[in-house]
């Protein structure tokens, strides 16, 4: 009799934990969702409401997200890794080719992350032939820069000097950051000399590393 009823006891203390085991998933406005975490990526998470088993699967990207509290008390942060944030700091180098013309610099240039978004740069440029140079100041926006991803759209504007003429360059391309730092920069920019009375397009990859 007293082996029916620890049985009976053991049965119910786990069905009452079944049936408020949940996992919680906090959003960053504050609300909190009791459900059962299906799946989880990057981008979304999928889940099912608490206590209905027929419930479909609901997805939640995973930027309104602030964390998830499982079931078993593990706390997962599910903030988006953002690349940019984490190695604010690069430095890089290569080329810039002229598309329209027969000039050709070697560039390096250094930047910083402001936001996830929004970073200033200073690069400095020498003629392939060694004919002159220049530097620039400037700064690129990332477009979605709170999307998780390593690959990124940028546009941007620099002004400086090239052989003691004021030169404005317009960046735009794509950006590949990898999470142990390996930088590549690819895309177009176009080259204004209001001195001299030229405006070109130049093609420009870097490649470097962010810290």
């Amino acid at each position: 009799m007293r082996a029916i009823k620890f049985l009976l006891t053991i049965g119910v203390l786990i069905l009452i934990q079944n049936i408020y085991a949940q996992d919680k998933i906090i959003l960053k406005d504050g609300n909190v969702i009791n459900a059962y975490v299906v799946e989880k990526s990057d981008f979304i998470v999928k889940y099912k409401l608490l206590n209905t088993n027929d419930s479909p699967i609901i997805v939640l990207r995973t930027n309104k997200i602030e964390k998830i509290i499982f079931r078993n008390g593990e706390v997962m942060d599910v903030s988006p890794d953002l690349i940019r944030m984490n190695r604010r700091f690069g430095v890089d180098a290569g080329l810039m080719m002229g598309l329209d013309s027969e000039s050709a610099f070697y560039r390096i240039q250094t930047d910083y992350f402001v936001t996830p978004g929004f970073n200033l740069e200073i690069s400095g440029m020498i003629d392939v032939e060694q004919h002159g140079g220049g530097l620039t100041f400037g700064f690129k926006y990332y477009f979605n820069p709170y999307t998780p991803g390593k690959l990124k759209g940028y546009a941007g504007l620099n002004c400086g000097t090239l052989d003691n003429d004021f030169q404005i360059q317009i960046p735009f391309g794509v950006n590949y950051i990898t999470k142990n730092g390996f930088d590549l920069k690819l895309g177009l920019s176009g080259l204004y000399l209001p001195g001299y009375g030229y405006y070109g397009l130049h093609a420009v990859l870097l490649l470097g590393w962010r810290f």
